[in-house]
């Protein structure tokens, strides 16, 4: 009869139900080991990686309701190149996988001091410093140099200056003896991270360019690649972005 054919296919339904129930508990269970595998290889690694700057900060003193308060001037290059060599790497953990990569970041900036002459400060120009703000410090895997006028001057942990970058570390520079209008730096960061690295575009006008040997890629963010290449090897990526583009000003107290 129909009610009993209606019946034999409702047991039917409920029983397939089962087995669905105990693949779908068991693909939870493993997408729930699978993060948890991440982010314990991440942990001892590197986690996903922003980087931020760099930011030239010059100190001054301004006299307020007669205290004295100590402040920063702040600025982004007026041009920023970076390039960078990405090189991923698989790590397993039984049946789970982690990304992890490292990347060999070359940073070149220019600074233009024209910048402070609207501002009537007493700058104190021998106690500058330029920083830099990376979400996951762990992932810093050698010691970082900046190259300015033939001197190599050691980074120093924190950004002393409340410059807006959050934790990060910091090139103590003097500028007191520079008699040009305009200085470059350049600097070498080793980083290792795991999954995204994501690039904030601090230059006036930021050029950077990507290669690696991963295959499959995705461009996340505010901005596409300009131009870019993919193959079987891996892949060629490069942004240029300018001000305009970005939501917020070349300096800042």
């Amino acid at each position: 009869s129909i009610i009993a054919k209606v019946l034999i296919m409702a047991l039917i339904i409920l029983a397939l139900m089962i087995p669905k129930s105990m693949i779908t508990d068991l693909i939870q269970e493993r997408e729930k080991r699978q993060q948890e595998v991440v982010i314990e290889i991440s942990s001892k690694w590197g986690a996903s990686q922003k980087i931020h700057g760099p930011v030239l900060s010059i100190p001054f003193t301004q006299i307020i309701d007669g205290n004295k308060i100590q402040k920063s001037f702040n600025l982004y290059p007026t041009e920023l190149r970076l390039h960078g060599d990405i090189t991923p790497e698989i790590r397993k953990r039984s049946i789970f996988k982690a990304i992890l990569y490292q990347a060999q970041l070359k940073f070149h900036a220019q600074f233009d001091l024209r910048e402070l002459k609207p501002h009537h400060y007493d700058f104190q120009l021998d106690q500058a410093d330029i920083s830099f703000s990376l979400s996951d410090l762990r992932g810093v895997s050698q010691s970082v140099q900046l190259k300015f006028d033939d001197q190599d001057i050691q980074a120093e942990p924190g950004i002393p200056h409340n410059n807006g970058l959050g934790k990060g570390f910091h090139f103590p520079i003097d500028l007191s003896t520079s008699q040009e209008n305009t200085f470059a730096v350049s600097s070498d960061i080793h980083l290792n991270g795991s999954q995204h690295i994501n690039f904030i575009p601090s230059g006036k006008i930021t050029r950077l360019s990507i290669n690696s040997t991963w295959p499959h890629p995705s461009f996340n963010g505010h901005f596409l690649p300009k131009d870019y290449t993919l193959t079987d090897e891996g892949f060629q990526a490069h942004w240029e972005v300018h001000d305009l583009q970005r939501p917020f000003k070349q300096s800042w107290l």
